[in-house]
């Protein structure tokens, strides 16, 4: 897929996810906040270090910043919201205990410069991270973690894809 045809099928992707959960009962309210602006980079975990902004993280933030309860109780953070997660007790204290007890499995195995926190979700520790190859400036990987478990993915796209229905598993090719 081209980045033309990425910077057309994220918002698509997001919109679908969108009106699926306006139109779930169950799933409870939702609120998505426009950016002013989009910033260049975006925050690594790693105070001093920013990442560039890719063709599907643009068309991401460009469709909203801040999406509260966008996946299963988890809000997706805006750009500010990344640049100042250290202000969110709540988040780091996710982040903490991620670090501590995932040890085999990004964030913790990678660079903190390659690690930056996409969505969490505020009740339970369930976080989502971006995740560079060392070095790159490439589209990141996408990590969820949920309970005892978690999903990984190749890029964006194919976690949007997976929230949008549209395929059933995730990348890591392990048994489900």
């Amino acid at each position: 897929m081209n980045e033309l045809e990425q910077r057309k099928r994220i918002p698509y992707l997001l919109e679908k996810i969108k009106t699926a959960n306006e139109n779930n009962p169950e799933h409870g309210k939702q609120a998505l906040y426009k950016s002013s602006k989009i910033h260049e980079k975006i925050q690594t975990l790693d105070d001093n270090i920013t990442r560039s902004i890719t063709p599907m993280l643009e068309a991401r933030f460009n469709y909203s910043a801040l999406w509260i309860n966008a996946y299963l109780d988890q809000n997706w953070l805006g750009l500010d919201d990344i640049k100042n997660y250290k202000n969110d007790a709540v988040l780091m204290e996710w982040i903490r205990l991620r670090l501590e007890n995932w040890d085999h499995l990004p964030p913790a195995t990678v660079k903190k410069s390659c690690v930056a926190i996409f969505g969490y979700n505020p009740y339970e520790p369930e976080e989502t991270y971006l995740v560079w190859p060392e070095d790159l400036d490439g589209e990141p990987a996408v990590w969820r973690y949920y309970g005892a478990d978690y999903k990984f993915f190749k890029n964006l796209d194919s976690f949007l894809t997976y929230v949008a229905g549209e395929k059933r598993q995730d990348d890591s090719g392990r048994a489900q």
